[in-house]
């Protein structure tokens, strides 16, 4: 039944976006154009090194080891990827 709701809502807010976004979050918008909004990905992903860590001190953590041998300009990207993923499936801070 939400998927029903979502179209409506879709299909009401389409038409005021600008001024929902003007009035809403102050942000001065001259043009907007709709993105697609499916964002289906299929992406495997294999880290260097992740280890479930436990300090002296108690600590509880996922330690993420990443090597890389050039720059990357798409590194910061890449990091984030295994953050979303590894925090989503060990649900721990990582460092």
């Amino acid at each position: 039944m939400s998927g029903e709701y979502d179209k409506i809502i879709k299909e009401t807010i389409s038409d005021i976006s600008d001024v929902l976004i003007s009035k809403v979050l102050g942000i001065n918008v001259v043009e907007s154009t709709p993105l697609e909004t499916k964002l289906q990905i299929t992406d495997e992903r294999e880290a260097d090194f992740i280890l479930n860590v436990t300090t002296v001190e108690g600590e509880n953590f996922v330690l993420h080891i990443e090597f890389q041998s050039t720059n990357d300009a798409g590194m910061a990207y890449r990091m984030m990827r295994y953050w979303l993923y590894i925090t989503q499936i060990h649900k721990l801070p990582i460092v």
